[in-house]
């Protein structure tokens, strides 16, 4: 029998999420089962999941950025299944694994990634493994779990940062393919050359790359600013979070809910006219203003975490 305090410390771990009798003999890291056939067109990052109103067919989710921006799904895992489970295939949690880092710290989010990524599997979700490795010394523990013959991910994003860092992701990487021998590799930001033991190997581009591309280029023949991301509210609050989790501490938003509230707020931003004038106030302003009418309606659809919350604040509409 499994006592209160215990039963506490076993959820706030995960250990409910993980397959205890599906585990790496050697170390105990939990195993996936392998990937073949993904039909993958695109990649999305994960903190775009949530406002993603697009067909999702063929459309996967990565976890190829700041940690901060992901590390919910490790704290409340069951929140996520639903939106996960719309996608096509979800890469596991990329938890940084650098070189300098203690090893207990590695190890650690490399189990949190494996544990992630087969609780997911485990609801039907078709899961690829993200391939991360610090430095040789992680090579013991960074593979394990993976199977082998499949289709995996890897990011080169910082992989260009200087030749030393190059080297090390061309060296994790012969590594990799060496252990694991996979047939497709899906590979996420800038092209490079690595042998891939004649797996099949698909890139893909950062959306964000794209869209600041597409952005520079037209930056200088766009005279009119209307809906969408020409709008300078989009813009800002793309370049300014802060401006966003601001209103979200100051409306008392959990802050486990402000990523979800900062995505709404972006999506809405996009999707309502622009009229903004600069003889009326500053673009800050303006932009808070329109975060706090946000955040009305984001408490009013969550209004079950919201106890204090008053339905007379909510009569404010969209422009």
């Amino acid at each position: 029998m499994m006592y209160g305090a215990t039963k506490r410390i076993w959820n706030y771990c995960n250990i409910d999420i993980v397959d205890l009798d599906f585990l790496d003999s050697s170390n105990g890291f939990p195993i996936l089962y392998r990937e073949m056939n993904v039909d993958c067109y695109r990649l999305i990052s994960f903190n775009h999941a949530l406002s993603f109103r697009e067909c999702k067919d063929g459309v996967g989710v990565h976890f190829y950025i700041d940690d901060y921006q992901f590390e919910r799904v490790w704290n409340f895992p069951h929140k996520y299944i639903n939106i996960l489970k719309s996608f096509s295939v979800v890469f596991s949690p990329d938890f940084s694994m650098f070189r300098g880092m203690p090893q207990a710290m590695l190890i650690w989010n490399h189990y949190r990634s494996q544990a992630l990524a087969q609780y997911w599997q485990n609801h039907g979700i078709r899961v690829i493994p993200s391939l991360n490795w610090a430095d040789e010394t992680s090579y013991q523990f960074s593979f394990s779990g993976v199977p082998a013959e499949g289709t995996v991910s890897v990011s080169t994003v910082g992989a260009m940062h200087c030749a030393s860092s190059y080297r090390y992701w061309q060296a994790g990487m012969a590594e990799a393919v060496q252990r694991l021998r996979p047939k497709r590799i899906l590979a996420y930001g800038e092209p490079v050359e690595f042998d891939a033991g004649g797996a099949e190997v698909v890139w893909f581009q950062s959306e964000h790359l794209k869209r600041m591309r597409t952005y520079n280029h037209k930056k200088g023949c766009t005279k009119h600013l209307g809906k969408g991301a020409q709008s300078p509210r989009a813009r800002f609050l793309v370049s300014h979070p802060g401006v966003v989790y601001e209103v979200a501490k100051r409306l008392q938003i959990p802050r486990n809910d402000w990523e979800d509230f900062y995505q709404e707020v972006i999506l809405r931003c996009l999707q309502t006219s622009d009229h903004y004038d600069p003889h009326r106030g500053s673009l800050i302003g303006w932009s808070r203003c329109f975060a706090e009418l946000v955040a009305l309606n984001f408490r009013k659809q969550n209004k079950s975490k919201f106890l204090n919350f008053d339905d007379s604040c909510a009569s404010s509409s969209f422009e």
